[in-house]
Order: structure tokens, then sequence, then C-alpha cells
């Protein structure tokens, strides 16, 4: 059970949320952030993670469709999202506008 200096701190918090197509370099970017090695080995991201780092809340949004929609509640509260695509693929950029829908902008 979280006491209640948990969850004011927890409250506190700035949100922030990476979203993209797969295997743009979310998780890396999120990893290289933490200080973290780049890995040259690609792995799905199956579900929402949450890395917390100097107050920060960081989510790992998946980009493959078929790991499910987990609905704009995702998005509440929010302090930045980062909405990225890879440089090479024309495809993954014409993939923000979908993304961009996906949290309302």
């Amino acid at each position: 059970m979280k006491t209640r200096s948990q969850t004011k701190k927890e409250s506190t918090m700035k949100k922030i949320l990476v979203i993209g197509d797969a295997g743009v370099g979310k998780t890396n970017l999120i990893k290289k952030y933490l200080g973290e090695n780049f890995e040259r080995t690609y792995k799905e991201t199956q579900k929402i993670n949450e890395y917390i780092h100097n107050n920060k809340v960081i989510y790992d949004y998946p980009g493959q469709i078929k790991f499910g929609d987990y609905g704009s509640h995702m998005f509440q509260d929010v302090s930045l999202c980062v909405l990225m695509y890879d440089t090479t693929s024309r495809l993954s950029y014409k993939s923000i506008e979908f993304w961009k829908q996906k949290i309302n902008l």
C-alpha cells in the first residue's frame, strides 16, 4: 500500500509520453536519457513501459497496433508528448498524423 507522501510525490511528477511507430527508436531514446547503453537488437515493446527518473515518469508506448489500444485515459495529465519517427522511413513520418489524432492534438 502506498503512503500519503508517495502518492503526493507521484502526483507532482512530470509525465512524459513517447509515442510513434514500431522501430523508430523510442525505447533507445528513453534508455539513452536514463544513461543506459544503446541496444542494436530490436525488441518490440508489448505494453506501456514506465520509467521513473529525476521526478519524471516516462511512458514508452508500444508502436505496434497489435498490442492493443490503451485508450485516451493514458494521455491525461501528460506534461510532454514526444512524437517520434524514423527519418529514413516515409511511412513512419506519415504516421505522425495517426499518433497526433490518438492524443487529440
